[in-house]
């Protein structure tokens, strides 16, 4: 199989407004970004989103929602798709525990960001999926590895991360939202997953 991130063909986001594919089936799709405080969540977020097509706070829920408006081909397919992603920050919420199921309903899938520098970033990775999946169901997630532009002040060592993966049932990927390394390849990958049953549609 191809990799998944490569079987899609993106219009440039200075073109989503006028270029399209032929047939485009409408689609809206809610991800959660997920982690410890100062993890980069936001900061991943502005990096992805560089032109944003809405930004709104929601206040009852406390999240932060950007949206991003994408035009993509399943090449193997040929299936087209205009896509709104919705990236819920769960903004202001410091613990997992604080989070409520209204945060995670409906989402199609996660990111969950860990601070390459800070091992309890990784360890409180189990609850944020747990908590996550007990809502939202057995959906796709990643695991955003960011802070790669750090790489020669990790405190995780790579067997380690790998093993949290596994046990979480997540995909590992690095980033740097300072640099931006890693943030579209991650999003392209779960995209691909997300989309996979829409193909069949």
């Amino acid at each position: 199989m191809q990799g998944l991130g490569e079987d899609l063909s993106w219009v440039p986001a200075h073109k989503v407004a006028t270029q399209r594919f032929p047939n485009e089936r409408e689609l809206r799709l809610k991800v959660c970004l997920l982690g410890e405080p100062s993890v980069g969540k936001t900061s991943l977020i502005r990096r992805f989103v560089h032109d944003i097509f809405d930004d709104a706070y929601v206040e009852t829920l406390g999240a932060k929602v950007s949206t991003k408006e994408l035009r993509v081909r399943h090449r193997s397919s040929g299936v087209a798709f205009h896509l709104l992603l919705h990236l819920w920050d769960i903004a202001g919420q410091h613990r997992v525990d604080f989070v409520t199921p209204d945060h995670y309903r409906g989402a199609a899938g996660a990111l969950v960001a860990i601070d390459l520098t800070r091992r309890g970033t990784l360890e409180a990775v189990p609850a944020w999926v747990e908590t996550f999946r007990a809502s939202a169901g057995d959906v796709p997630a990643l695991l955003l590895v960011n802070k790669q532009d750090l790489a020669t002040q990790a405190d995780i060592a790579p067997a380690v991360l790998r093993r949290a993966a596994q046990d979480c049932g997540v995909t590992p990927v690095g980033t740097s939202a300072r640099t931006g390394a890693g943030v579209e390849e991650a999003i392209r990958l779960l995209l691909s997953e997300l989309l996979e049953p829409h193909l069949r549609a």
